[in-house]
């Protein structure tokens, strides 16, 4: 049975909201992910500093000389254990510069990753990519490029007020700006004009209906 018009928009919100959890759920897997994996590393550091020592202390061949190279063995235990160690504390770093959780001006979650912490999940018409948002600002009449940005965010509507606001410098009093309506929001529309808002009318309206 398809719902009637008055359920469509409850729907919505009910996918929105559990979209919204899913990302949040997401997010705290991928944070206990790396948790456990810089736990495993140190785990491993240690078991490797432990098999080392173990090594030195049982070993009855020739000493090392002491201005001359390692054995091979020694070697690639050294070798391991300081990747380990450097391994576990590049992922301790990231953890400890990212406290919380990157969000979207409307609140939701902002998946990234360790490699481009400043990117975002996105969906695209081919499928989900990590990557940027692109914008540009165009002089209609000289048809150049007068800004461009960049920003780790799946939604443009957030990023009309970073773009006009660099734009200012080359404002003058008869400037027209103008956005196609994919950069349409309530907020948006607020910045550009400080008079009531679409929500505002209506509830003046039905105060005074």
């Amino acid at each position: 049975m398809r719902p009637t018009g008055a359920d469509r928009p409850r729907d919505v919100r009910d996918r929105r909201r559990e979209a919204a959890e899913q990302c949040v759920e997401a997010a705290q897997r991928k944070r206990a992910d790396f948790e456990r994996q810089a736990e495993k590393l140190e785990a491993a550091a240690a078991a490797c500093s432990r098999a080392i020592q173990a090594t030195d202390a049982t070993d009855d061949g020739p000493p090392t000389p002491p201005d001359g190279p390692p054995t091979s063995r020694r070697t690639r235990d050294a070798e391991r254990l300081a990747r380990l160690e450097r391994d576990a504390a590049q992922l301790r770093a990231w953890l400890a510069a990212h406290p919380d959780d990157r969000r979207s001006a409307k609140g939701a979650v902002r998946l990234s990753n360790r490699t481009d912490p400043d990117s975002a999940k996105m969906a695209t018409g081919k499928g989900v990519v990590q990557g940027y948002t692109a914008v540009a600002a165009v002089d209609a009449k000289a048809q150049i490029i007068v800004d461009a940005q960049a920003h780790g965010t799946g939604t443009e509507q957030e990023l009309l007020l970073p773009v006009v606001a660099a734009l200012v410098p080359q404002c003058t009093a008869t400037t027209l700006i103008t956005a196609d309506a994919g950069y349409h929001s309530e907020a948006n529309l607020r910045a550009g004009d400080p008079g009531p808002s679409r929500a505002d009318r209506r509830q003046r309206h039905a105060g005074a209906g």
